[in-house]
């Protein structure tokens, strides 16, 4: 038999801990002498770090007492380890979500030493923008592709259809340009004022990756090096 001391050092706990358990009739000793000492068996102790286990799995107090009191202990502590496992995935992607909105937030601020979302309307724009900017990219790199493909066939056929093939290659150009103007605004880095251009502007102005576009501001009407931010 182990005393109230001896149950909370062998599990790490304070004696105040173990009272509580037996207050709350969760782990109760099974002799209490009339003098008021209590003493816990085997089974007790077991009992007791069954439910430091639990409690460090994330279960409740109530729901410890709901697997104590069931006559198929384990069938209801299957399901509730069930909907346990459940409710952390839905917790990990939460997470998992806002982490993403905050390091693109923290990208944002970094970038334009500045804030630019002011709400979750605009920061769900923001998070459409970097998943546009990925595809530009991709779509970028399948037209390198595309053009080194080109001159390969080209050079083989001995530019039988090279017509055919600067036709097919400025087409893509094109399209990836009018990608490109369709998803970007540019800050001013003057007044700090958003703004949009052509697709025709967009075609024939310098593009300098990070440093963005070289443009003059339709507000301050000063030119510069234009950053590329979400619509």
């Amino acid at each position: 038999m182990y005393t109230t001391g001896e149950v909370a050092k062998i599990c790490h706990v304070s004696k105040r801990t173990v009272q509580y358990y037996d207050h709350e009739h969760i782990v109760q000793p099974s002799r209490i002498h009339s003098n008021g000492k209590r003493e816990y068996s085997k089974e007790d102790l077991q009992k007791f770090q069954l439910v430091l286990l639990y409690k460090d799995l994330g279960f409740s107090l109530k729901e410890i007492k709901v697997i104590f009191q069931e006559n198929h202990q384990y069938l209801t502590l299957e399901n509730m380890l069930f909907q346990k496992i459940n409710n952390i995935e839905e917790q990990i992607e939460n997470l998992t979500d806002q982490k993403e909105k905050i390091s693109i937030l923290m990208k944002e601020v970094k970038d334009q030493q500045r804030l630019t979302v002011f709400n979750h309307h605009e920061l769900q724009n923001l998070l459409q923008y970097k998943k546009y900017t990925k595809l530009t990219y991709l779509l970028l790199v399948f037209y390198i592709l595309i053009l080194i493909l080109t001159l390969i066939i080209s050079s083989i056929t001995h530019h039988v259809y090279i017509g055919w093939f600067i036709v097919m290659d400025v087409i893509l150009l094109f399209l990836l340009v009018w990608f490109h103007a369709y998803q970007n605004a540019y800050i001013c880095p003057y007044c700090h004022r958003k703004f949009i251009i052509s697709f025709y502007k967009d075609l024939l102005s310098f593009h300098n990756g990070k440093k963005g576009k070289y443009l003059k501001c339709p507000y301050c009407h000063r030119k510069g090096w234009m950053m590329e931010t979400y619509k």
